[in-house]
Parts: C-alpha cells; sequence; structure tokens
C-alpha cells in the first residue's frame, strides 16, 4: 500500500485530498503541520479519520532546515510520495523538487513552469503571449513611472503583490492619491513576513478592476493534455468582497475550460491548475485573474462533484489506472460551514450586518442543493475548527 505525505495538510484543502485518496483506495495518509508547540497534542487528537499520522515541522518553508525535515520524514516513514497543498508548500516543494526526487515521488510541477503561476507579473506577461482576456496589467518602475500611469488609468484599481498567497497582498485604490499611497507603504515598509521567494508584497503590480462574479476553472492535467476538469461559481466569499469560495457551485462553462486547456497546452502542464475568472459585468466576457498551480480550498466539492484530482494525480504518478471522470453534476453546491459561519461577524460589524448574515446562513440549510465539509462520519475535523484549533499558516483560496 502505498504511503503518502500531504505537506501543509491540516487546512481544508488538505482534508479534502486526504478523504480522496482514502476513498480512491491504496493508500495510507499522512500529513504535515507547521508546529504550533503545545497545541499540537491537541490538534493531532482532532486530525480526520482518514489521516495516519500528522507531523509537524519547524523550519520555515522554503529553508534548509525545512526540506531536511521533510527528507528525514520521507526516509524514516519510507514515504512513496509527497503532495503540498498550500501555497507556500507548493511553492517550496517545486524549488526542492530535484532534491527530495532521490528520497520519493513529488507530486508538484517544476519550480521553472510553477513560478510563472506564483509571480503575478509573469503570469500577466504570460497571458499577454496566449492571447487570454486578462485584466489590462502595469508593471511600475518606480514612483515616476505610476503618475505616467494615472493619466490614462480608469479608476478603481486592483494592486496586488507579486508573490502573495490567498486573498492577501490585494489593495484597492479609488483615486490616484490612494494608489501612491499604497505603492509607497509597500516600497517602504516591507511586510515582516515577507521573504522575497514564497511571498513579496514590496513591488506589487497594478491592475484594472473587473466588475462581475467569480468563476473558477478547475483542472487535471497530463503532459499538456486536459484529463479532468469543472467549473464552478462562487456564490459567497470572504472576505464578500471577493476571496476565498465559503458557498460555491458547480456550473459547466466550457469558455472557461477552453482557456484552460490552452494554458496546459502552452505550458505541457503536469497535475493541477486553478484558474480565477471574472465573467466581466461589462461585456459578458470571462477574464482570468491568476492561476493557482495547486489544490484549492473548495477541493472537497470537485471531490463531491464526482472528481477525485487527488486520486488521479497519485495512479498517474505510479502508472496506475486512473479512472477519470468526464461527467459531473452541475448545479450542486458545497457549504464550508465553519467559515461561513465566522463570515457572519467579520469587520465592519454592525447588528443588520450580522442579523443579515445569520439569516441566510440559516435560510441556505433548507436548500436541497447543499452539501456540506462536515461529514458524519468524520467528525473531529469539524470539532476542532468549532473551538479554533485549526490554525492556518497558508488559508486557502476559493
Amino acid at each position: 500500500m502505498l504511503k503518502i505525505l500531504i505537506v501543509d495538510g491540516l487546512n481544508r484543502s488538505g482534508l479534502a485530498v486526504s478523504r480522496a485518496l482514502r476513498m480512491a483506495g491504496g493508500c495510507r495518509i499522512f500529513v504535515t503541520a507547521p508546529s504550533l508547540g503545545l497545541r499540537d497534542i491537541i490538534l493531532r487528537r482532532f486530525k480526520s479519520n482518514s489521516i495516519e499520522s500528522v507531523f509537524f515541522t519547524t523550519g520555515k518553508y522554503h529553508t534548509s532546515r525545512f526540506i531536511d525535515e521533510l527528507k528525514q520524514l520521507v526516509i524514516n516513514n519510507q514515504i512513496d510520495a509527497v503532495i503540498p497543498v498550500g501555497q507556500a508548500a507548493a511553492v517550496s516543494l517545486s524549488s526542492a523538487r530535484s532534491e527530495l526526487s532521490g528520497f520519493c515521488k513529488v507530486l508538484i510541477e517544476d519550480y521553472v513552469k510553477l513560478s510563472k503561476f506564483h509571480d503575478k507579473a509573469e503570469t500577466a506577461l504570460l497571458l499577454e503571449e496566449f492571447g487570454i482576456p486578462h485584466p489590462a496589467t502595469f508593471i511600475p518602475e518606480g514612483e515616476d513611472s505610476i503618475h505616467a500611469y494615472t493619466a490614462s488609468a480608469n479608476f478603481p484599481v486592483v494592486i496586488k503583490a507579486r508573490k502573495g498567497m490567498g486573498s492577501t497582498g490585494i489593495w484597492y485604490a479609488a483615486n490616484e492619491r490612494e494608489l501612491i499611497d499604497i505603492y509607497r507603504k509597500r516600497i517602504s515598509n516591507q511586510n515582516p513576513q515577507d521573504d522575497g521567494f514564497i511571498t513579496d508584497s514590496s513591488d506589487p503590480i497594478i491592475q484594472e478592476y473587473i466588475p462581475g462574479e467569480l468563476h473558477d476553472a478547475l483542472v487535471y492535467c497530463v503532459d499538456g493534455e486536459v484529463r479532468a476538469a469543472l467549473t464552478q461559481k462562487r456564490l459567497v466569499t470572504r472576505p464578500t468582497d471577493g476571496g476565498i469560495g465559503i458557498v460555491n457551485i458547480t456550473t459547466h462553462d466550457e469558455r472557461l475550460l477552453d482557456y484552460a486547456r490552452r494554458i496546459a497546452r502552452q505550458t505541457s502542464w503536469n497535475g493541477v491548475l486553478m484558474l480565477d475568472f471574472k465573467i466581466d459585468d461589462r461585456d459578458g466576457e470571462p477574464k482570468l485573474l491568476e492561476v493557482n498551480p495547486r489544490f484549492w480550498g473548495t477541493t472537497w466539492l470537485s471531490i463531491l462533484a464526482g472528481m477525485n484530482f487527488p486520486g488521479y494525480l497519485v495512479a498517474d504518478a505510479f502508472s496506475e489506472p486512473a479512472a477519470y471522470c468526464h461527467e459531473y453534476e452541475s448545479g450542486l453546491a458545497c457549504r464550508w460551514i465553519m467559515d461561513e459561519f465566522a463570515a457572519i461577524f467579520d469587520s465592519p460589524l454592525t447588528l443588520s450586518g450580522v442579523l443579515k448574515g445569520f439569516k441566510e446562513f440559516i435560510t441556505r440549510f433548507k436548500d436541497s442543493r447543499y452539501r456540506y465539509d462536515v461529514i458524519m462520519s468524520d467528525l473531529k475535523p469539524a470539532l476542532g475548527e468549532m473551538i479554533n484549533l485549526r490554525l492556518l499558516t497558508d488559508r486557502q483560496p476559493r
């Protein structure tokens, strides 16, 4: 039986991956997570039934200490393959892929490819080259260049860290003054968490704001060929103005999948990709916002719809038959209950806002379309969330 190590596996995408691999069969699942000190003991008690063991790492992602810790875990536990799920883990393992490949299979794409999607400026240039509609993007070269840019800019605009995670590293400017203020803060007050490799908010890019609904294309690829795919719409996000999906519904949108196929083919991609789109209110056309080269926070909805992306990844890695699903249920919705409930109390906090949010939260229980990330036969992760034990180092998007 294969031993699979899921790196950064105590977040919600890691939980979905471990459950999916258990459903696919033939695997023993181990996970790592950043050490939280004394609470590590409690976190172990609230692990999913699909997980055999949890290991805690002390080195920061991408450091030699972290890679050495992983290498030792792989050797000591005779791990066959590692799967990173968080953004930081994906970038770290991709860059160390050649070093770790001597000990196990590393199921993430090569860093030369992955870096083009991790760096949003590189992504924008790539989309331009491929002829894929995306927000008009400006890459500043100092403050003077921004003054020249604002002469023809349409506000509001979006300022994005070149390298960020989830919905972090995103700011909005309604006019030139706000844009200059945000840019100066990014240049002069770099986030102390930035390492310039995994995160970097000091040299942001500027993009036009696209009004419209958020949609995603989710695909699994082998040598640039899309083998399995679906689309989804984010019904509720956190934050509400566009962030991680906390209520999503499956759709069938061939326009999004056509763009996904083009990117996969042009990059000869292997593994999973998540493409974030907005359907532009102004012309009804999808605009590609960014590409995430890893598992997504709403992976559980993909599994419920019949797409076992983690199972395909492992099967192909070990040359086993992969039962790709080419049809899936459209109109299937999923709720991430704890995130959804917590969002009711997000700032700005008002009595009317809380009452409205609570009413919508309760009303959704009456809709038969909805499924949940809480499973009665595997309640421990939900109980851990309820008492705020699932502390994430990399909140998963969408």
